[in-house]
């Protein structure tokens, strides 16, 4: 519904009992421009409406509700938004009017947005009550304050149950003698808001009465100067009075609200274990559930959570005890679970331990939000996470897919959050694997938020490791008051966008520090980029030293757009190593001046590239930085926090602490080791991914285990990292005609490296297939073994590979085998449409220097199509070998076909016990010359024909030999003619035959066999 300087006087509108859903997320339902003016006794009502996937439910742009006139919002529900309420320009209610906002649902990330100021006077009401957020803010306050209220008006706020309200300061900016503001019986965080003091700690001042849950009053429940009493929670009007509240305007009519859905009958769920016990080994019912009111300890081990509609919310808030434990160990989380870990700042409870240990996430969401009290401990560590799509979560709107996403996370007063040996996969573009969702992550008071030792495995384009958003109301890193950010000793496994990415200012202040340190990445365009403002201030640290990277960033290394700004601090950046074979961007760019810049120093030292110091640096020269070299004395600032270090060594840099300083760095709080990342377990296991994977761009590994594929899969290992790269895709499956592509070199590979390709256990049976493609360096192994490959119609491959017409189930594409072997093992192929193929070679076959091309234990079936098809020939040299070996050919048209010249020389082709059955033509059929030479062998061994109307083996041109064996023995045939060839033979070669059966008879002599 779009209004348009909508004016309504002495008139109504209803929106009622409207259910929409948006197919995309974003929009909204009701949408006003210009002004939306209410007057003269008008009514606006918006009720019983359901609202999924719409930003807003209702965008207004300006409101004025005046004259007796009534605005309201009445048991709506919006899912998956931003908000039910946006006000761009703020509103004003006046002269006995009134703005409802009663009764809604709302799973979206706030309830009401106010962008500007609110003005309720002339014995107004606003009406906020009994709205459940969810774990969503019911207020998102640009203008902190910003609520004006008058003498005669009054303001209800009572009965809601929210995660947090949202507010920062007071809620009331002005407030004048008489006015009346009712709140209470709130639910925030899951624990009970009910008295003056708890509702100041959330930003409800200037309370005239506290209501409590149960109770009705005239002011809080009804439209007061219409109302003569409350009689049993109901109020009676005054003449003038309408509705249940005795409102100014008439209530519109309209139809009923839609009949309750009867719920399904309540799922079990298990009770609460006792202390010291969890629940264990089970599969969770799929449910939205919150648990921890009133607990101090709470565990799940080996338990298995999965669907949408999993929900599991932990309302620490709500815990009591002088220790809390919370503990979830070995866990399953999968196909659209959510862990939500929703803080408390005021939770009764005298420290807080929250462990997520070895658990796996597999589509699913690990939400720690909110502020969490003192003492808290969250460890997050050896866990898996894979995400190859977006996961909703009610109450927070996520732009990205993501492992973990975080909201308004404070810690403080010795409290640490620490990340550590966790494995973290992303398959979908444009991923994160830790992101901090527009408001703020704040550490302050000897607390720590730690980034330790895990591995990044991010295959999707445009990826992010640590991204976190933020506004310019609340930024998104605050690091305070003598406490820390680390990020040490991670592994970055392939390149990505940036590897942490702050969208707006980064605040470090008050002998704090932030340490990105010891961390081994691959390219990106920035490393540590930040896009406002950098604010270092009073003793404060920013260090980046020690890093590897394997490929020099695009733009820079650290990029702190458009300025730093130091006061009494130090910014470091040293000891990093770049690798580059296109040379060096920028270690360190600051692009602008400041002018705040008291006592701050810059040190830049021993940044290398390529073993050498040819390091460029960006710096305004205001900041007069110092510049050092490699041979230089160590300066205490480059690797010693300065506010806790009393010496540093000028051999190796040691620091000597002072009190208060903790650790090699003498930071502000003790952080621990990283773990060590050897013999992580890169592999993205037992997901299903719905979008198109491009694999292997930087990286050493690509590894996909009972993965299910929607759409193309193309691994390029020619841009991949390392010596020695590894492919691995084992039980994975197929469907929806997506086709997997592994490419090779495109031109000769480089002698040094090695490529291991395993396909294992591979399943497509919806029409897409298998590529194999270019050239493979010298030792390389790619095998296709135990798979299923089953087309009903024609496989489209992509055109780059000049296929056109041709359709296979398996193609290997241009493959040149140097001292590498190509094997195709215990595989199941079968091409059931007009002119099928099950195994195509394209651009024939090379191989040399000891390659081989192994076909062993294939069974292959087509309509009478070819079943291998190999075009423009093959050549084998250098001790090759080509064997076809214990497989199974049926209802082809050749078995074996080859179009193009066979050259052997020093090598082998070799046909053992293979059944050809029901072949309408040749078994194997060479459709040009073969030529044998230097000591090559073609052997056809134990062979099964039992074609009736074609010989076994056929050659259409000369087959030559020199110095060279022909070998035939113990085949058998059907048709007393058992080859059709033209053979010569020259100087040292030989033909060898034993033991053939031709037509039912063993054939023993010189002229049977030539017969």
């Amino acid at each position: 519904v779009l209004l348009q300087n909508f004016f309504l006087n002495a008139s109504s509108l209803l929106v009622s009992n409207v259910k929409a859903h948006a197919l995309r997320y974003g929009g909204s339902g009701l949408y006003s421009t210009g002004m939306l003016t209410l007057v003269g006794g008008s009514s606006l009502y918006t009720r019983y409406c359901s609202f999924d996937g719409y930003a807003h439910m209702l965008y207004i742009n300006i409101l004025t509700v005046s004259d007796h006139s009534v605005f309201a919002l009445l048991n709506n529900r919006i899912s998956f938004g931003a908000s039910l309420l946006y006000l761009r320009h703020g509103f004003s209610v006046s002269d006995h009017s009134v703005l409802r906002v009663v009764g809604n649902s709302v799973f979206s990330f706030y309830a009401i947005y106010a962008n500007k100021f609110w003005t309720v006077e002339q014995s107004s009401w606003l009406d906020w009550r009994d709205n459940d957020v969810g774990v969503g803010a019911i207020f998102k306050d640009c203008d902190p304050t910003f609520v004006s209220i008058d003498g005669g008006s009054v303001v209800t706020l009572t009965g809601c149950k929210m995660g947090s309200t949202g507010l920062s300061v007071s809620l009331l900016k002005r407030i004048e003698a008489g006015y009346r503001f009712v709140a209470g019986c709130l639910t925030v965080a899951g624990r009970k808001v009910t008295t003056a003091a708890e509702l100041a700690l959330h930003g409800i001042n200037n309370v005239t009465t506290v209501a409590a849950c149960g109770e009705c009053t005239k002011d809080g429940d009804c439209f007061a100067p219409l109302t003569t009493a409350v009689i049993d929670c109901k109020c009676q009007c005054a003449a003038g009075g309408h509705g249940d509240v005795c409102v100014p305007a008439p209530v519109p009519a309209g139809p009923p609200p839609p009949p309750p859905t009867t719920p399904p009958p309540a799922t079990p769920t298990p009770p609460p274990p006792p202390v010291g016990e969890c629940i264990s080994d089970m599969v969770y019912p799929e449910v939205a559930q919150s648990v921890g009111s009133g607990l101090s300890w709470l565990c799940y081990r080996n338990v298995t959570f999965s669907g949408v509609g999993m929900r599991l919310t932990v309302l620490l808030g709500g815990m009591t005890g002088d220790v809390a434990n919370v503990r979830f160990d070995g866990c399953t989380w999968r196909d659209g679970a959510v862990l939500l870990l929703l803080g408390n700042v005021h939770a009764a409870v005298g420290s807080l331990n929250i462990f997520v240990t070895g658990n796996t996430f597999s589509d699913a969401l690990l939400s720690p939000e909110g502020g969490f009290p003192q003492h808290t401990n969250i460890t997050i560590s050896g866990n898996r996470f894979t995400v190859t799509r977006l996961v909703p979560r009610s109450g927070l709107v996520l732009r990205k897919p993501s492992c973990v996403a975080m909201n308004g996370l404070v810690i403080s007063n010795d409290s640490a959050v620490v990340l550590s040996g966790n494995v973290f996969h992303a398959v979908a573009a444009s991923s994160s694997a830790i992101y901090v969702v527009r408001s703020a992550l704040r550490v302050s008071w000897h607390s720590v938020f730690a980034v330790l030792g895990n591995t990044f495995h991010m295959a999707g384009a445009n990826s992010t490791l640590i991204h976190l958003e933020g506004t310019r109301q609340s930024l998104p890193l605050n690091v305070l008051n003598s406490s820390a950010l680390v990020i040490r000793g991670n592994v970055v496994s392939r390149p990505v966008k940036y590897f942490m990415n702050i969208l707006s200012i980064l605040r470090v202040e008050s002998h704090s520090a932030v340490v990105f340190q010891g961390n081994d990445m691959q390219g990106s365009l920035a490393v540590f980029y930040s896009r406002y403002s950098s604010n270092i201030y009073y003793n404060s640290w920013l260090q980046l030293s020690g890093n590897l990277c394997r490929e020099s960033p695009l733009h820079a290394f650290a990029s702190l757009y458009p300025k730093v700004n130091l006061c009494d601090s130090t910014l470091s950046v040293s000891g990093n190593e770049f690798m580059s074979s296109t040379g060096m961007t920028k270690a360190l760019w600051i692009p602008a001046v400041s002018s705040d810049l008291k006592k701050g120093e810059i040190v830049a030292a021993c940044n290398t590239v390529n073993g050498g110091e040819r390091v460029k640096y960006s710096i305004p020269s205001v900041y007069n930085a110092t510049i050092l070299s490699c041979s230089d004395p160590c300066a205490l600032a480059a690797s010693c926090f300065p506010a806790y270090t009393t010496t540093a060594l000028s051999d190796g840099c040691a620091c000597t602490c002072a009190e208060g300083g903790h650790g090699d760095a003498c930071l502000p709080v003790a952080v621990p080791e990283p773990p060590s990342t050897d013999g992580a377990d890169l592999c993205v296991r037992d997901v299903r991914v719905d979008v198109e994977v491009n694999a292997g761009l930087g990286t050493s590994v690509v590894c996909y285990v009972g993965v299910t594929f929607a759409a193309d899969v193309v691994v390029d290992v020619e841009s991949m990292s390392g010596s020695v790269r590894n492919v691995t895709l084992a039980n994975c499956t197929f469907v929806r005609g997506a086709s997997l592509y592994v490419v090779g070199w495109r031109s000769d590979p480089p002698a040094e490296h090695r490529a291991d390709v395993l396909i294992s256990g591979l399943e497509s049976r919806s029409g897409g297939g298998v590529v194999v493609a270019n050239r493979f360096p010298p030792g390389s192994r790619i095998t296709v073994v135990d798979s299923v490959l089953i087309a009903e119609k024609h496989v489209a491959y992509r055109g780059a590979y000049g296929l056109g017409d041709a359709s296979a189930c398996l193609v290997v594409h241009s493959v040149n085998l140097t001292g590498s072997v190509l094997t195709i093992a215990r595989t199941h192929v079968a091409a059931v449409f007009r002119d099928a193929v099950g195994v195509l070679f394209v651009g024939g076959v090379a191989l040399s220097s000891r390659g081989a091309l192994y076909v062993d234990g294939l069974s292959v079936q087509t309509a009478l199509g070819l079943c291998v098809s190999v075009e423009s020939g093959v050549a084998a040299s250098g001790g090759s070998v080509v064997a076809f070996v214990d497989s199974d050919f049926l209802l082809c048209k050749h078995a074996v076909s080859v179009r193009g010249a066979v050259s052997v020389s020093g090598s082998a082709v070799v046909l053992v016990r293979s059944e050809f059955s029901s072949t309408e033509e040749y078994a194997v059929a060479f459709y040009s010359t073969v030529s044998l030479a230097g000591g090559s062998m073609l052997l056809a061994k134990g062979n099964v024909h039992d074609g009736v109307s074609k010989e076994m083996l056929h050659a259409a041109g000369a087959v030559t030999a020199a110095g060279s064996t022909l070998s035939f023995v113990r085949n058998r045939a059907v048709l007393p003619r058992m080859l059709s060839l033209s053979l010569s033979l020259s100087a040292g070669a030989h033909l060898r035959v034993a033991c053939n059966d031709a037509g039912g008879r063993v054939l023993s002599t010189a002229e049977e066999y030539a017969a």
